[in-house]
């Protein structure tokens, strides 16, 4: 193989997980929109690493939504419908957990005020 041919397949390479990358990255956006309409709050956080969590790939959104009890079934049957619309792209719904990441919230802004 002539170094032209290595650099071209390595550019080629290179562009494929990029597209990959921007795909997953897009599907978490419009996944984020969609699940902070269906939830009272929400909260992005930095994504995980890899390291901590043990999971292959890379982890494009992490985020915390408040949805009340009553609303949980319809909101999980939203998770798992867009699912479909991500095929290679791995959606991992956890909780339901206590509300930490929303607590503080008020007392912050009457600090502020």
């Amino acid at each position: 193989m002539s170094g032209r041919d290595y650099l071209r397949q390595r550019r080629e390479r290179t562009k494929t997980q990029d597209d990959l990358w921007q795909r997953a990255e897009t599907f978490a956006t419009r996944l984020h929109e969609t699940l902070s309409g269906a939830a009272e709050e929400s909260r992005l956080h930095a994504p995980q690493n890899p390291t901590l969590s043990g999971a292959s790939g890379r982890n494009v959104l992490n985020a915390a939504y408040l949805v009340p009890r009553v609303n949980s079934e319809e909101f999980v049957e939203k998770v798992e419908h867009t699912k479909d619309d991500a095929p290679g792209i791995r959606v991992e719904l956890t909780g339901p957990w206590a509300a930490y990441s929303f607590a503080g919230e008020e007392t912050a802004e009457k600090e502020g005020t």
